[in-house]
């Protein structure tokens, strides 16, 4: 129920009732059967909203004190657009009435078998009447800092006995609260910095943001009346940071008249070779085409030549993106309008704005948390971090080249026991063990390994293994390794297998959760040769591309439970099952995928309507095993061939009602043809040995016409065939052969069959 205004003219207030709508829902339902006596359902909800959106007041004062025909005004002009924006922009309210009541009883058969009809069973009575409320708002500061506040409450009324109730109690006390079972705010800030007010660099977007978020539940009645101490609630925070930014690079040079000359004699020189392209467009659709050497008349010197090399950056874009959150049980306090405890208070004021400080020992001290033994959920955090960045690059006209970074970065950390108190009646939270488990990766180069063979990479590995394992320092051993860093060892194996892939001097393994500075990869796509008169007279398009992704990435990373204990028994001896050194961490396995997708293609399309392309494609993965200590290696090489042509008005031949012809359809003839050699082997690294596990030569084809026989039928012929050899005795060739025609027939404008 809402009242629409009447006057549409008429300023609107924040008092208006036009600003409030109501909404109810009742349903009642009653069921039975021959089992069931009586099945009675209630169910009622209600909202009462209110949302009123503030009309802006922005203030602009400097205004007026600069000139826009002043001479400073191009630097001062940040100053002169400085605004603020004192009054909200959104208010909105709910009040949310959820009630439903149920009564189930069951008919005793045996009873009334026996002829007794008054002995019924008890009915079944259950009930939950919710009560909340939520409110948002929000802010437009400036016309670049915004924050948006959004909370919800929604509490429980069980303090009533359910036995005593029946079908008219859901309209009783509707506006009781009861106990708090749900809460939560959230909260965004985000700012667009000025840069287009500040003189050179208005070429850059960036925008910052920042928001938050509190959850708390509350758990079972049973858990927190529990004999043994209450077991409290459950609260949670998270915080997202987040930061993007994009450079148009060109519309910084434009701003100088050196590479605006520059920029004129390539826009020139642009008109020559279209003006070029359309003379030989138009020579050969008159079949008057023969090659006449050109000379073009706007070049760049050799000073300008060197300059364009800066012009050559296009387009720079770089997100951030950090996502963190912690896990707080045991809260024995409900939360207030704002989420800090009512009673015995906590979380932290941090806590709630989503601060990721350590709060266990000041939970325990203050009292925030339940110190029952029983109260085994643990404390948890977690974050997870992303930096991605893309540069375009355009040396000369037509020659693109994309280079692109990658970082992901995970974290879990777990903490059990962290209520923990000591025989003192001291909170120690560090007397119990906590788990971390990070997994990370960054795009890499491996081209100092891209075209070895495994047999060279995993010689590499053991010859490298040696000499981290000496720069450990100890006692040297016959076979080359010092005590307690022998080949199994993760901190000598990884960063041997790191040096073998990457090319690089071995060097000791460094902070294990970290995953290093990520190296560019890239993309490049060269269209430049239609430009050559005699590959223009044939062609309307000839790109050659190239494309490179290699990525390392490393999971399991763990804090060791064994280096922990170790370090509090003194009569361990310090060394593992291998006779290793034990580690603070453990890793379950690192790994590289590499990727040239293609090595080299061509990708052409023919005045004749002919489409041609060729791909070389190379992609492997090389995964080091620390658990069973092996290298497994998946790797395959593919040649790929398509080939396309269009028949322009093609006519099977069929007439219309008139008897004349019945007007073509383009005729389109598809071809696609792969050759794939793959390869799976594992190296066991303890026993020296490998073998080939896996692994296929495949090959695919793929041919198909498609023609649209009128506007609602399609006619495809296609036949494709797939042959396979695998490199394992246990699995036997296989050939598949598919062919056919499919017609596909379309009901009006849409839809089909």
């Amino acid at each position: 129920m809402h009242k629409e205004r009447v006057k549409p003219d008429s300023k609107p207030k924040f008092y208006d009732v036009e600003n409030l709508s109501l909404t109810a829902v009742y349903n009642d339902d009653h069921y039975r059967d021959i089992y069931t006596k009586k099945n009675y359902r209630q169910y009622f909800r209600g909202y009462l909203d209110y949302n009123y959106t503030f009309k802006p007041w922005v203030i602009k004062p400097f205004n007026k004190m600069i000139s826009d025909t002043a001479k400073s005004t191009k630097y001062l002009r940040w100053v002169k657009e400085f605004n603020f924006n004192p009054v909200p922009t959104r208010l909105s309210f709910r009040t949310e009435l959820d009630r439903n009541y149920n009564e189930l009883e069951f008919r005793n058969i045996d009873a009334i078998l026996s002829g007794n009809l008054n002995d019924d069973f008890a009915a079944l009575k259950n009930r939950n009447f919710y009560f909340g409320w939520q409110y948002g708002l929000g802010f437009n500061f400036t016309k670049s800092l915004k924050l948006e506040i959004n909370s919800a409450t929604r509490t429980l009324n069980d303090q009533v006995d359910v036995n005593t109730m029946d079908t008219s109690s859901i309209f009783g006390n509707i506006f009781r609260s009861g106990r708090p079972v749900l809460y939560n705010h959230r909260v965004q800030l985000n700012y667009k910095l000025p840069f287009q007010y500040l003189p050179y660099l208005d070429f850059i977007d960036a925008e910052l943001g920042y928001g938050f978020t509190y959850n708390w539940n509350a758990r079972s009645t049973a858990l927190l009346a529990s004999p043994e101490g209450s077991l409290g609630s459950i609260g949670q925070n998270t915080n997202i940071i987040s930061a993007n930014a994009t450079a148009d690079l060109p519309k910084f040079f434009g701003q100088f008249n050196y590479f605006k000359k520059i920029s004129t004699t390539l826009q020139k020189r642009k008109q020559e070779q279209d003006s070029l392209n359309n003379a030989v467009n138009q020579a050969w659709e008159k079949n008057r085409y023969t090659y006449k050497k050109y000379k073009f008349k706007n070049k760049l010197s050799i000073l300008q030549s060197a300059a364009f090399v800066l012009t050559s950056m296009k387009q720079l874009n770089v997100t951030y993106t950090e996502n963190n959150g912690s896990v707080l049980p045991g809260l024995l306090s409900a939360p207030n309008g704002y989420g800090y405890g009512q009673t015995l208070g906590g979380p932290s004021i941090g806590f709630l704005f989503g601060s990721q400080a350590d709060i266990r020992r000041l939970s325990m001290e203050r009292g925030w948390v339940s110190d029952s033994p029983y109260m085994i959920d643990p404390y948890m955090k977690m974050s997870t971090r992303e930096f991605r960045a893309d540069l375009q690059v355009s040396p000369v006209n037509d020659f693109n080249i994309s280079f692109n970074v990658l970082q992901t970065y995970n974290r879990n950390f777990s903490h059990t026991g962290f209520n923990y108190v000591d025989d003192f009646g001291n909170a120690n939270p560090n007397l119990t063990f906590a788990s971390d488990m990070v997994s990370y990766s960054n795009t890499v180069v491996l081209l100092n390994s891209s075209f070895k063979e495994s047999t060279v990479i995993y010689d590499a590995i053991r010859a490298n293994a040696q000499l981290i394992s000496q720069q450990m320092g100890g006692v040297l051993n016959p076979d080359g390794y010092t005590e307690g860093y022998g080949i199994s060892n993760a901190y000598v194996l990884i960063p041997a297998f790191r040096a073998a892939m990457e090319g690089k001097n071995p060097e000791r393994l460094g902070n294990a959760k970290k995953a290093g500075l990520p190296i560019p990869n890239w993309r490049i796509i060269y269209s430049g040769l239609r430009n050559i008169p005699i590959i223009n007279g044939q062609f309307t398009k000839f790109d050659i591309l190239h494309s490179y992704t290699a990525t390392y990435t490393a999971t399991g990373v763990q804090s060791n439970i064994d280096y922990f204990n170790s370090r509090n028994d003194t009569s361990s001896s310090l060394r593992d099952v291998n006779d290793n050194y034990i580690n603070p961490y453990t890793f379950s396995q690192v790994s590289y995928t590499e990727s040239f997708s293609p090595l080299i293609g061509v990708d052409v399309t023919m005045r004749n309507n002919m489409q041609f392309g060729v791909q070389y494609n190379k992609t492997r993965s090389m995964i080091l095993g620390l658990v069973n200590h092996s290298l497994t290696e998946d790797a395959y090489t593919e040649y790929v061939v398509r080939l396309g042509y269009i028949v322009r008005n093609f006519r099977l031949g069929t007439n219309n009602q008139r008897g004349a012809r019945a007007k073509g359809s383009d005729l389109n003839i598809r071809g696609d043809i792969s050759l794939r050699d793959s390869q799976t082997s594992i190296m066991n690294i303890l026993l020296n040995d490998s073998q080939i596990t896996g692994g296929q030569k495949l090959m695919n084809i793929k041919l198909s016409a498609d023609y649209n026989v009128s506007e609602n039928l399609n006619l495809r012929l296609f036949y494709e065939q797939m042959t396979s050899k695998y490199k394992i005795s246990t699995a036997f060739p296989l050939s598949t052969i598919r062919a056919g025609i499919s017609a596909t027939f379309t009901f009006g404008d849409s839809g089909g069959l």
